[in-house]
């Protein structure tokens, strides 16, 4: 006896391979995190909640780079909203500035919080072998004033230096930030 559904109605069985599907890719974003040290593990689940809170869909597979920005040997870790997709709210985390926190990582497999702003954007660049982080910041972190508008506004990137003494980054000096024309 054959049963009859309507058209376009999916079969029970498919219908729970889809929804194990979805759970699965949730995991899949949970279980990239896995890897992460726990503060920084922590970090990217307070911004994919943020997307969730609009009913958007995280994706948090790119949202953090890894490299020995400090040089010591370990992996360091840059959590920049701006990497995280999220789906169906593309504006989450705003059209312009973006929080970007960077962690240091030890040797018993964790990290540890060393600078956090809000950034326009964030390069790795790698020359000869050494890493360095370079922010996109604006009017005073460039050593400029605050334009009237935005589309006058002066830009530029500076680079992140590691103090050993404090354990943490901070800009270089404005006179050596690159200004963006």
């Amino acid at each position: 006896m054959e049963l009859n559904r309507p058209r376009g109605m999916l079969p029970v069985a498919v219908l729970i391979a889809l929804l194990g599907a979805v759970a699965c890719s949730r995991s899949a974003d949970r279980s990239s995190l896995d890897s992460l040290p726990q503060s920084v593990s922590d970090a990217v689940a307070a911004l994919a909640a943020q997307c969730r809170a609009v009913d958007g869909i995280p994706h948090t597979d790119d949202t953090v780079r890894r490299g020995d920005f400090n040089k010591d040997g370990r992996d360091d870790f840059v959590l920049y909203a701006g990497w995280m997709a999220c789906g169906n709210a593309a504006s989450a985390f705003g059209d312009r500035e973006k929080d970007v926190t960077v962690f240091t990582g030890d040797a018993s497999g964790g990290a540890s919080w060393a600078f956090g702003d809000s950034v326009y954007d964030v390069a790795i660049e790698d020359a000869d072998g050494k890493l360095q982080l370079w922010f996109t910041v604006s009017a005073g972190q460039c050593g400029q004033p605050p334009a009237a508008t935005f589309s006058e506004e002066s830009f530029c990137d500076r680079a992140l230096l590691w103090s050993a003494s404090t354990s943490r980054f901070d800009y270089e000096p404005v006179s050596a930030a690159r200004m963006l024309r």
